[in-house]
């Protein structure tokens, strides 16, 4: 039982830890003003592949390019293309994007004032992580304070032995 009672403490602890330095990534991430996103699709592979947390930075509008990679609001999420085409439009200048592994570009020109800023820093396979942390985080947590709240009381717990028993 000791040895079953160690691993489940170091099992809490290390996902404990993991947990703490995600959490800590992220706010150092927001800290330096990058946002952070999970990469959820293959169009930008194998450059930034699914599953890649990336942090990405604000970059002034005139100093966007073809060839550089931006992320952009678009109605319902978030988009990481790389751009191949500059256009003039009537609200000021369009960015034509398109998925390194996608065969044409985007149906849609992208206005300079969608773009959230250029990728930064890549973290291959941690944006999984991420993503299962931002939908079971309240039943891990709830898990967690369980394990914890069992644990402290078996700790405290003392067996005593029943009446007419050998001590």
């Amino acid at each position: 039982m000791s040895v079953l009672r160690r691993t489940g403490g170091v099992a809490v602890i290390a996902v404990t830890a993991a947990a703490v330095g995600l959490a800590a990534l992220l706010l150092f991430g927001r800290a330096l003003g990058l946002s952070a996103y999970v990469v959820m699709s293959g169009s930008m592979e194998p450059n930034l592949p699914v599953g890649s947390l990336i942090f990405v930075a604000p970059e002034p509008s005139a100093e966007i390019r073809p060839g550089d990679v931006v992320t952009f609001t678009l109605a319902d999420h978030v988009v990481t293309h790389r751009v191949v085409e500059v256009r003039a439009g009537n609200g000021g200048p369009l960015l034509v994007t398109k998925g390194d592994a996608n065969l044409d570009p985007d149906t849609q020109p992208v206005q300079l004032g969608r773009t959230v800023g250029t990728p930064r820093l890549l973290l291959p396979g941690l944006g999984f992580a991420v993503v299962y942390v931002e939908s079971y985080w309240r039943i891990v947590a709830l898990i967690t304070l369980c394990w914890l709240a069992l644990a402290e009381a078996a700790r405290h717990a003392r067996v005593r032995p029943l009446r007419g028993s050998p001590a």
